[in-house]
């Protein structure tokens, strides 16, 4: 495209040569088509919908990723219908937020959504991270042009800060219609935070533009409409493994009616199961894919010659390391993450660089290497691997470790104890293990995740009543939380501890105004937890 685009810039210039008059009106329409060239590829930058391509020696979990977009997408007639509705009529800029659990599909119904809406001349992508902050972001989506334009926010819950920025810069924009939809897996305290946002942000979300949170219902509840979505996907599977000729015959579908299949990822797994000839019962699904992960790992490891069989095991330490911080943008940043690996101590650079290639290899995607994906496999990577190598988690959590990092870290573990309570262990270890280090990004992780990871904080600070680390917490709380509850009671207990040392008749009046504002905190806090649901 670019080799025509300048060919027909030269012929046209070569022809305002022989027709007088014409040159300053070719070169005036040159720069507008060139302006608006620049602008396309602006905006290309910002909003996402590509779609990756999957090799055999990609990650085997990747088969089941929605970006890579390989099983058809199953239609959600009513959800769509209901949101084009919405996209079409209204107010010049709405907001709405979807919720679900990891697994449900809302991630492809979005793609979906938005391939939609540029079929229909919008502009319409997922909203890469971060790039609002990059220079000229906000004024190449809201300042340029008046097309109508659907924005997309996944993960919605860890990025209150960029969602603040987009419906502060989206108000009042030239756009005809804005509509922006945020994805997550719950509601919560994020939620109630961006209500009371300042600059007007928090009026926004209060008022009529925004509608209440949608909980994303599963793709279907019967178990006949579960196999139509089984088959399709299992023959999908079969033209990507066997070539595009494959056609890969149903001799029974398997019994799809447990509840784990409200996850349509564990529909999928199970079709992608039946073509490589075995039965997996749902709780046994997630073992199975992690055990065709880590053959995936090794084969890409044979690959290498520097990596020898020796090396197989901090392999998975490595990627177990990447996945906890979701992903990293750089063969170096890469590095910086697997090099704390126990395992990986002692290997030279040269050796590093190889590792960290053979895991960009596997895990290409939005990122230079993105980790274990879909969620529900690299969760399931990440408690396996740190049972069976317990000295991986203090390494995730290092003193060297970015905040950042510390919170992604939070954020994969919490949402792993949130499925399987057996794993909250690894929460606890983690948030006790450095206490002082790790309390304000339990705190931020709290707001956007949820629980349990604020009643593992509250258990921290009842075995470990620091009070620098409380001080420090105190007007980082948000005043009305659910995730937080208990952890704020405990911090006014240590806080109001620390006043009540010392005798009562040496208090200043000061000291005892404190004392009655701390006792008074402490009852609201502690009457909020007799409220939690």
């Amino acid at each position: 495209m670019r080799i025509m685009w300048k060919w027909a810039e030269s012929v046209l210039k070569i022809a305002t040569g022989w027709i007088p008059g014409l040159g300053t009106a070719v070169e005036v329409g040159l720069e507008h088509l060139a302006e608006r060239r620049v602008r396309r590829s602006a905006l290309a930058a910002l909003l996402d919908l590509e779609e990756h391509t999957w090799a055999p020696n990609s990650s085997p979990a990747a088969l089941l990723r929605a970006d890579f977009g390989i099983v058809p997408f199953y239609p959600r007639t009513a959800e769509q219908e209901d949101l084009d509705a919405w996209c079409d009529g209204g107010p010049p800029l709405a907001l709405r937020l979807y919720t679900a659990p990891g697994g449900f599909g809302k991630t492809r119904f979005l793609r979906q959504v938005v391939r939609a809406r540029r079929e229909a001349g919008w502009q319409a992508g997922f909203l890469r991270e971060g790039v609002l902050l990059a220079r000229h972001g906000k004024e190449v989506l809201f300042s340029r042009g008046k097309t109508s334009l659907l924005l997309v926010l996944d993960y919605a819950e860890s990025r209150r800060a960029e969602i603040e920025l987009v419906v502060a810069a989206a108000r009042g924009c030239a756009r005809e219609t804005v509509r922006i939809v945020l994805l997550a897996r719950s509601d919560g305290d994020w939620w109630g935070e961006l209500q009371q946002a300042g600059d007007e942000v928090g009026d926004f979300f209060q008022g009529p533009a925004v509608t209440a949170p949608i909980r994303l219902s599963p793709l279907t509840n019967s178990v006949d409409e579960r196999g139509t979505v089984y088959t399709s996907a299992a023959r999908a599977f079969d033209k990507k493994l066997r070539g595009p000729e494959a056609t890969w015959a149903v001799e029974r579908v398997p019994p799809l009616d447990d509840e784990d299949f409200e996850r349509v990822l564990l529909i999928h797994a199970t079709a992608l199961a039946a073509v490589e000839g075995e039965q997996v019962p749902s709780g046994g699904l997630l073992d199975w894919l992690l055990h065709r992960e880590v053959r995936g790992i090794e084969r890409v490891r044979e690959m290498h010659a520097g990596l020898g069989p020796e090396l197989q095991r901090a392999l998975l330490h490595a990627a177990t390391l990447v996945t906890l911080a979701q992903g990293a943008d750089s063969r170096q940043e890469t590095v910086e993450i697997i090099r704390r690996a126990p395992s990986l101590a002692d290997q030279p650079r040269a050796r590093l660089d190889e590792i960290a290639e053979a895991l960009h290899v596997l895990y290409r995607g939005r990122r230079w290497c993105d980790g274990v994906e879909p969620d529900l496999v690299g969760e399931h990577l990440v408690w396996r691997q740190l049972t069976d190598a317990p000295e991986l988690l203090p390494a995730a959590f290092a003193e060297e470790v970015p905040e950042a990092q510390l919170e992604t870290g939070l954020t994969v573990l919490n949402r792993l104890a949130q499925r399987e309570p057996a794993a909250r262990s690894l929460l606890t270890g983690a948030i006790e293990g450095d206490l002082g280090r790790l309390a304000l990004p339990s705190v931020r992780v709290a707001i956007a995740t949820g629980d349990p990871i604020g009643r593992m904080l509250a258990q921290a600070l009842a075995r470990d009543p620091d009070l620098e680390v409380a001080r420090h917490l105190v007007g980082r709380l948000p005043y009305s939380t659910t995730a937080l509850r208990e952890a704020a009671a405990e911090v006014e207990e240590i806080l109001r501890m620390e006043l009540e040392d010392g005798e009562i008749a040496e208090r200043t009046e000061e000291e005892r105004q404190k004392l009655a504002t701390r006792a008074n905190n402490r009852s609201n806090r502690l009457a909020d937890l007799g409220r939690r649901e």
